[in-house]
């Protein structure tokens, strides 16, 4: 059975809440103890701004993981949850606009701040409110809104286009901005078919029909009886091949949180499936951080997915990234797990028409000039580069080898291979022996 919450939170967070045009990838629950944790993945949550003037429908949102946010020693900073952009959606900009009227309600007046399972027919009643306030024009879109359309990569299959623009949309627009038509009433699905019909090579294998259909039939709110009706299934009930998300957003290195995995939806992305200690955790974060921080100065655009640590958009395709800290003791299976994620992950963008510039693997290791030169070898086979990753060293060599930057804007990267006195540095880094009982021995 689909589970729906309220969320209602002061009129004074609006600030916080505003940190995307549309709906955020992820939202900060600052609670300490959240008991129902385990049941919101997959969770429909109403967000509720509560101020003077009584509640309004700031959002509606599908969550599909939830993790606890940590400081350096591991205290408690809340919980977030990290949202399918693609089937959720903001209804107004701001407390103060007028559009905003539209959006008051009065049927959680009984509920107080904070996050609140609410019933059936409670969210019936909200959907019921949404639905009658969207609007359907006979207008054309101008061009004021194509232009804040910019999705992460230029081309994509027919396979999940539909997807990528739903979500760019809903990142970028709330919907009492847009409008439907007559044939289609979601507003933001509308707004996809029409950038399709400016861009249709925006879908790179000539199925451009397809995605149009799709689109057309996607309705704005699922009914309420359909979702109790229509529960997803286990993915490992039927042996389902482990899903890659796909959804690349912009890395925003302020949001890099340490955290520690809750819950998530029964679709497991394949890197649940690889261990991992919270320790490993950590320090991975820490590294996406800095590694990615550095990129962003130096004018790259960087993304990410639930599934892809890091990927760099060059004028040639995406460069994917894996990110691993990992010993000498567990080195071989670290080294694996690492480079068959990055062929996967790949591979998936491949198959949806994603072109791939290259793939690399980086580490935060100590291990032996041997070993390294051993992986690199092995790794340069079949396509993979492998980094080192040393915080104490300032950048740029931080990464062994040097990252090339260019100053052309989406211009490819270029990556020198490894060569031997690169890792006669990175084989002294740390203590093998403080390590091996301090994470290390898990993914990342």
């Amino acid at each position: 059975m689909t589970d729906f919450y309220a969320w209602i939170v002061p009129e004074s967070w609006m600030g916080l809440m505003n940190a995307n045009d549309g709906v955020a990838p992820c939202y900060t629950l600052p609670l300490v103890s959240l008991p129902s944790a385990q049941n919101l993945p997959g969770a429909h949550v109403f967000i509720i701004v509560r101020g003077n003037k009584g509640d309004y429908l700031f959002a509606r949102v599908v969550v599909n993981s939830v993790e606890r946010c940590e400081d350096e020693v591991g205290n408690s900073l809340g919980h977030l949850l990290n949202i399918d952009v693609a089937t959720s959606f903001r209804t107004f900009r701001s407390y103060a606009d007028i559009q905003a009227l539209d959006y008051k309600t009065n049927a959680l007046v009984e509920f107080s701040i904070g996050l609140s399972s609410i019933s059936n027919s409670i969210a019936a009643e909200l959907d019921k409110q949404i639905k009658a306030k969207t609007q359907r024009l006979i207008k054309h879109f101008s061009e004021r809104e194509y232009l804040r359309i910019t999705p992460p990569i230029n081309q994509c299959s027919a396979l999940f286009a539909d997807k990528v623009l739903l979500r760019e949309i809903a990142s970028r627009f709330c919907v009492s901005e847009l409008w439907g038509s007559q044939r289609v009433q979601n507003p933001i699905a509308h707004l996809a078919i029409e950038y399709l019909k400016r861009h249709p090579n925006f879908v790179s294998n000539g199925g451009i029909d397809d995605v149009v259909k799709r689109l057309a039939t996607v309705p704005l709110i699922t009914p309420v009886s359909f979702l109790t009706a229509n529960e997803p299934t286990d993915a490992h009930s039927n042996n389902a091949i482990p899903e890659v998300d796909l959804s690349l957003v912009p890395i925003n290195p302020n949001e890099i949180k340490i955290r520690r995995f809750v819950a998530r939806r029964k679709a497991i992305p394949i890197d649940e499936m690889l261990q991992k200690t919270e320790a490993a955790e950590k320090r991975h974060q820490e590294m996406l951080k800095d590694i990615s921080s550095y990129l962003l100065k130096n004018g790259k655009k960087v993304f990410q997915s639930e599934s892809i640590d890091m990927a760099i958009k060059c004028e040639a395709g995406l460069f994917v990234f894996e990110l691993k800290s990992i010993a000498c003791n567990n080195a071989f299976s670290q080294i694996a797990k690492g480079f068959f994620q990055v062929l996967y992950y790949s591979d998936a963008l491949m198959q949806c028409g994603v072109p791939i510039f290259g793939k690399g693997l980086i580490v935060e290791s100590n291990l032996t000039e041997e070993m390294a030169d051993v992986f690199s070898r092995i790794l340069g086979n079949i396509g993979i580069s492998l980094y080192f990753y040393n915080s104490s060293h300032p950048w740029p060599d931080r990464i062994t080898p040097n990252i090339e930057l260019t100053s052309h804007k989406d211009q490819a990267i270029v990556y020198p291979r490894i060569r031997m006195e690169d890792y006669k540095e990175a084989a002294t880094m740390g203590d093998s022996a403080e390590r091996s009982g301090d994470g290390y021995d898990a993914a990342r």
